[in-house]
């Protein structure tokens, strides 16, 4: 008679992503608080990805930060630290 190998799992804990990692669309959606399918309309709207296969997609969460930044936030018009004035 065969014996079955007893197969032990560990618990899995998950671990804190370098800077540069690579994220899934779920992932980076409950990064940037946002639907996974306003993700969609961003990655129509130019949001840097990668596609692997049909339907999946990828993120660098460094590029996408980066592009939030630059798409999203919030311009000043004029001196951002204005010089005194001078009175004679």
């Amino acid at each position: 008679m065969k014996r079955k190998k007893k197969i032990v799992r560990l618990p899995v804990t998950p671990q804190p992503r370098p800077a540069g990692s690579v994220l899934t669309k779920k992932e980076i959606a409950d990064h940037l608080r946002f639907t996974p399918r306003y993700i969609d309309q961003l990655i129509a709207q130019g949001m840097p990805h990668m596609k692997i296969g049909k339907r999946r997609c990828r993120f660098f969460k460094d590029e996408v930060d980066q592009w939030m930044r630059d798409r999203f936030a919030t311009r000043r018009i004029g001196r951002v630290n204005p010089q005194p004035t001078e009175a004679a």
